[in-house]
Formats: structure tokens, C-alpha cells, sequence
């Protein structure tokens, strides 16, 4: 749970999770918030305690209607725009971008990370509606990171352009300090699940994607990484578009399907359907952990084992 919260790259103390409640419970009885919201008023609650100079606030859905979104932020950052969460923020891109630029304020500046000719405009109408400074971050950088995958480079330029505005705005930030942080980015943040490499032998990847944009991007990454054979652990939630997800699929892979500890978790009777509906090799597993025992007993010298599908799988494996 405390990996959703940190100060200087280190997890908050199990103390201060056990405080907030403790010192709230009354409240979070009688207003019955949701799980992302009293994480949200934690967050909040304890880096106002620790005098935080800057919070890196990201928004669990969507953006208008977030729990995150009651801050008035020194910039806002909105990064590439899939197709996710249709239920609640819509089914195309445009809608879906509408809901993100909700987080653009009035006078605030705003840093787009990636452009796309269907939703710049919604952000471009937004940021005039606000009056708002509206920057794309641009793509001339030549800084190394300590992160795999291209799209790090392109998170990188996002960064970046946010740090520029900062500076901009009477935050000195030494950007020698920026250059080498970024070579040391996992050690600073204890940064994971990002086509992270946690074991080398076997090797193992773990990935946090989970909607089809994300990966298709991993896959396409995979093509990067040089491997012998495939091992792929995968589970999902059940709002997931399942079909459009396995067509990214390599039939040459073999796949390791389960579920996981949640009432979201889609049923692996349900993935099975999915993965002859695919023509995928496969066996089925209750858990993540045996799914990742079963692929670590096939691994032989020169495979890869990669891990994806959703957060709540992750945790079980990290």
C-alpha cells in the first residue's frame, strides 16, 4: 500500500498510515469515502506534515471528477491518452481527453506530453478557456536514464518542459542535478513496475500495462530485449477489453493465465475463453505466484519471463 505514497523516493512509515486513520476514522465512518479518496486526504495530510516542497500529485482516474483534482497545481502535466476506464470517462478518445483536461486551471500552465490530432484540440480549447500557457513538450533531448523502454524518452521530454515552467515560475532547479538524476532514477524514486527488470536469471520482467494502447507498447518494446522464448505471466481486471488486448498477442509466446486477490480480478474460466478465442498456447494458474513458478520451471537459459496485466497481479510478484 505505501508504495502510492512517498517523500524523497522513500516510502512513508507504516506509522503514519496507522496515525491517519487512527486520528480519522470517525470521518472516514461517517462520509464512507473510497479507497483512492482516503488515500488522496493521506497523502495530502501527511506531506503538508512533512513540509514538502513539491508534490507530484497523479490522478487515479480521469481527472475532472478525481479526488486529486481539488488542488490548484503550479503546472499541469497530461501525458498520451488511451483508451481506458469506459465506463466512466468515456469511449473515445476526445471524451476520454475532455475528462484528463479537467485537471487544466485558470492561469495555470499546461505541459501536453504527446500530441495526438484528436484530443490537442480539447486541450488546446481548454487551456484558451482558462487562459492558460499550453506547452508540447518536445522531442530533442539528449538524456540518458537509468529506466528501460523508449517511451521513457518520451516521458523524459515531458518532465523536462515541467521542470523548465517551474524554473520559469521561481523554483531554482539546477539542471546538472536533473541530468544526473535521471541516470539514478530508480535508486531516487524506488521506482518499479515499469518494464522493470527484477531478476536476471531467469530474467524476469514486470510490467504495470493493462490497456490495449500500454500494451501494445510493451510488446513493441519486447522487440527491443533479445530472448530465446517467451514466457508471458498475464491476469486482468474485468472492465478490460480483453479481446482487443490479446490481438497484440505473440502466437509464438506461451502464456501463464490467472486471476488474482480481488473482486475485480476477471476469472480465469473467463480468460480461458478469451485465449482460445486467440489460439494462444496456455495453461491456467489460481494464482500469480504459481503462474510465475510454472513459467520459472519452463524457463530455460536465454528466455525472458515477463510479467503485465495489472497492479494487483504486480504486487503479488514484486
Amino acid at each position: 500500500f505505501r508504495e502510492r505514497i512517498k517523500i524523497n523516493g522513500k516510502l512513508i512509515s507504516k506509522y503514519a498510515v496507522v496515525d491517519f486513520v487512527n486520528q480519522n476514522k470517525n470521518t472516514i465512518d461517517n462520509l464512507n469515502p473510497s479507497f483512492f479518496e482516503i488515500t488522496t486526504a493521506m497523502a495530502f495530510s501527511i506531506f503538508k506534515k512533512e513540509n514538502c516542497d513539491i508534490a507530484i500529485i497523479e490522478t487515479g482516474l480521469g481527472g475532472r471528477l478525481d479526488s486529486t483534482n481539488v488542488i490548484t497545481p503550479e503546472v499541469s502535466v497530461i501525458t498520451n491518452i488511451g483508451i481506458d476506464h469506459t465506463k466512466f470517462l468515456g469511449t473515445t478518445l476526445p471524451q476520454i481527453a475532455k475528462e484528463k483536461a479537467g485537471i487544466i486551471k485558470y492561469n495555470v500552465p499546461v505541459v501536453i506530453g504527446e500530441f495526438n490530432k484528436e484530443t490537442f484540440p480539447v486541450f488546446q480549447g481548454k487551456a484558451n478557456e482558462c487562459k492558460s500557457e499550453l506547452v508540447l513538450a518536445t522531442s530533442s533531448n539528449q538524456y540518458k536514464t537509468d529506466l528501460l523502454g523508449m517511451f521513457q524518452q518520451r516521458n523524459i521530454e515531458t518532465a523536462l518542459n515541467t521542470i523548465q515552467i517551474l524554473s520559469q515560475n521561481g523554483w531554482y532547479i539546477d539542471s546538472s542535478k536533473t541530468k544526473m538524476a535521471l541516470t539514478k532514477v530508480k535508486t531516487n524514486t524506488n521506482f518499479s513496475a515499469r518494464l522493470d527488470q527484477i531478476s536476471v536469471n531467469p530474467k524476469i520482467i514486470v510490467d504495470a500495462s493493462h490497456n490495449p494502447d500500454g500494451i501494445k507498447n510493451l510488446f513493441l518494446e519486447l522487440n527491443e530485449i533479445d530472448f530465446e522464448k517467451l514466457h508471458v505471466v498475464y491476469g486482468t481486471s474485468a472492465d478490460k477489453d480483453v479481446n482487443e488486448i490479446m490481438s497484440h498477442f505473440p502466437l509464438e509466446a506461451f502464456y501463464y493465465l490467472t486471476g488474482f486477490n480481488s473482486e475485480r480480478s476477471l476469472p480465469v474460466k473467463d480468460l480461458e475463453i478469451y485465449a482460445n478465442k486467440s489460439k494462444l498456447n496456455y495453461s491456467i494458474h489460481t494464482d500469480p505466484e504459481l503462474a510465475l513458478s510454472a513459467a520459472r520451471q519452463s524457463y530455460k537459459r536465454g528466455d525472458l519471463i515477463i510479467v503485465f496485466g495489472s497492479f494487483f497481479l504486480l504486487e503479488k510478484i514484486i
